[in-house]
């Protein structure tokens, strides 16, 4: 199943303190701080673990700079959090109003194709069993025929058409089932290309989306830099 983490990229704890030059227990630290004193959210995995995304790495990067300027905690989260409320606004609502919805979509495509498959795995053991029930019954028509044969020419005549007859009979039965097979056969092939066709239009509307919002995000940064709000 899909989760939201394989749509944006995130770090661990131990990587943002790498990248940002600190202590991870420093970082645990300020991070409670934020989220206990200012609502500040961050994203974690079905284990609890905090998941940093590339905004993240950058307030806590800026929250280290106020740090070293000895501004204190409160004063440097209160301007992290003014100075990246936009963005983080932006990534939530990214994430609320599509990448959500479109992940849902692919999972239930992706439950009918698990369906469909085991439709198709109990069709197949439908006909190979009916196939084996012609088979027996041929084989209990025929031995009887065959032990009678010693009869009369007159009779055994009339017991060869008779086992033709019914051999021509079963034959085409089990040539109708062939092709009601082949024909479900082809089906099942037709409906699994266009499900993968579907998931693969779901796929690239999401890309279009996340890459689409991505490039507004740099474009309204860019705006702010050159008006000088950063």
């Amino acid at each position: 199943m899909i989760k939201l983490n394989d749509w944006i990229q995130t770090f661990s704890s131990s990587q943002v303190a790498q990248q940002i030059d600190v202590k991870t227990v420093t970082l645990r630290a300020w991070c409670k701080y934020l989220e206990n004193e200012f609502d500040y959210k961050i994203m974690r995995d079905d284990q609890g673990n905090r998941m940093f995304t590339e905004v993240d790495i950058s307030a806590l990067r800026k929250f280290k700079e106020y740090m070293e300027k000895n501004l204190g905690w409160e004063k440097a989260a209160e301007l992290v959090v003014r100075e990246f409320s936009d963005r983080l606004s932006v990534v939530d609502k990214n994430v609320d109003d599509a990448n959500i919805d479109l992940i849902e979509t692919i999972n239930s495509i992706q439950k009918e194709l698990e369906n469909q498959q085991l439709f198709n795995q109990e069709l197949v053991r439908l006909l190979d069993e009916r196939e084996k029930s012609f088979e027996e019954k041929l084989k209990r028509i025929i031995t009887p025929l065959h032990l009678q044969l010693e009869t009369s020419h007159e009779e055994k005549q009339l017991i060869l058409e008779k086992h033709e007859k019914i051999k021509m009979e079963l034959i085409g039965k089990i040539d109708f089932l062939q092709k009601e097979y082949e024909k479900k056969d082809e089906l099942k092939h037709r409906y699994i290309e266009e499900s993968l066709k579907r998931r693969d239009e779901e796929l690239l509307k999401i890309l279009r989306t996340i890459q689409e919002n991505t490039e507004r995000e740099l474009a309204a940064t860019k705006r702010k830099k050159f008006l000088g709000l950063f």
